[in-house]
């Protein structure tokens, strides 16, 4: 607010460092990050105060003029978010109750290409991944129109220093939630599992294509 400008927050587009960002920009300090050691810790964390919203939400928002200012936006390319998304939620997957894992014939442990292929079923049963791996245009609408600039997550540092320009403020942009690949599993990009991913997002690309930098290595 204090920067006359919205921040559409996707998850898996470091909005655990923007919103945390923002937050301090508006406010002159730190998010107060709770005790995990308290029982209600986890209805007091940065995502349960700013969620990331459905479109629909947001333009009733916006309607209302909860919203002020410009509205922006970080965008990724569809295979390093799904790739983000399953080693920083892999532990969700364990979860799953064992008699859906059963009925679904499905690994609570899968590699990578195995967790893009039955991505769908795990959506289902995974509301964790659900959350983290929709399509951008659930949280950012069908259209690029009604944003003033969206960004790729490369460009990240222009976004805060833009914010930081427009606030008068010289806030340093956390980095929070980096999604970890050291966990020992398979996360192998092949040209069959980058197609599928694309494939799964086509959507994505079309509508917010121009503004990705893709960040996926070479399919092998």
């Amino acid at each position: 607010h204090k920067a006359d400008l919205t921040y559409v927050s996707v998850p898996k587009c470091a909005c655990s460092s923007l919103k945390r960002f923002c937050y301090e920009v508006d406010n002159g300090h730190p998010f107060p990050e709770p005790d995990q050691s308290d029982a209600d810790w986890q209805t007091r964390t940065v995502h349960k105060r700013f969620p990331s919203h459905r479109w629909t939400r947001v333009e009733q928002m916006r309607e209302s003029g909860e919203l002020p200012g410009d509205m922006v936006a970080i965008v990724r390319d569809p295979v390093s978010r799904l790739v983000s998304c399953y080693a920083n939620k892999f532990a969700a997957m364990r979860t799953i109750p064992q008699d859906d894992l059963d009925r679904h014939d499905l690994d609570p442990r899968p590699d990578f290409a195995s967790f893009v292929d039955r991505l769908d079923t795990y959506r289902d049963l995974c509301q964790p991944i659900a959350h983290h791996s929709r399509p951008l245009s659930h949280f950012l609408g069908q259209s690029a129109e009604p944003y003033a600039r969206i960004y790729d997550l490369s460009r990240i540092e222009e976004l805060s220093a833009e914010i930081n320009r427009r606030a008068s403020t010289k806030v340093a942009l956390p980095h929070f939630n980096p999604s970890r690949t050291d966990r020992g599993r398979d996360i192998t990009l092949t040209a069959k599992v980058v197609d599928r991913i694309e494939t799964l997002y086509q959507e994505d690309l079309d509508l917010f294509g121009t503004f990705m930098k893709s960040s996926a290595p070479a399919a092998a």
